[in-house]
C-alpha cells in the first residue's frame, strides 16, 4: 500500500490465527469501546515498508507500525 509518501505493507493473519481468537475476542474487537484495542492488534499487521513475499526468509524479523519486530514463520 501507497500513499501520501507512506510505503506499507498488510501483513494478513491466516484463518487459523482468527480461529485462535475465537469468535467472542473477535466481536468485541469490532465494538467501539474497543477501537484503541483493535488499532492495537492491526498496528502488529502492518510494515512500515515494502515487504515482498519473495523477499520473506524464515525466522527473518519485520518492523511494524507500532516499532515492534514480528518474526517470519
Amino acid at each position: 500500500v501507497t500513499g501520501d509518501g507512506a510505503s506499507l505493507t498488510i501483513l494478513a493473519p491466516t484463518d487459523a490465527a482468527f480461529a485462535k481468537l475465537g469468535s467472542d475476542t473477535l466481536n468485541s474487537l469490532l465494538l467501539p469501546i474497543n477501537k484503541p484495542a483493535l488499532r492495537q492488534v492491526l498496528s502488529v499487521h502492518v510494515a512500515a515498508s515494502i515487504v515482498l513475499r519473495s523477499d520473506l526468509r524464515q525466522n527473518q524479523e519485520i518492523t511494524v507500525l507500532n516499532n515492534e519486530k514480528v518474526r517470519v514463520r
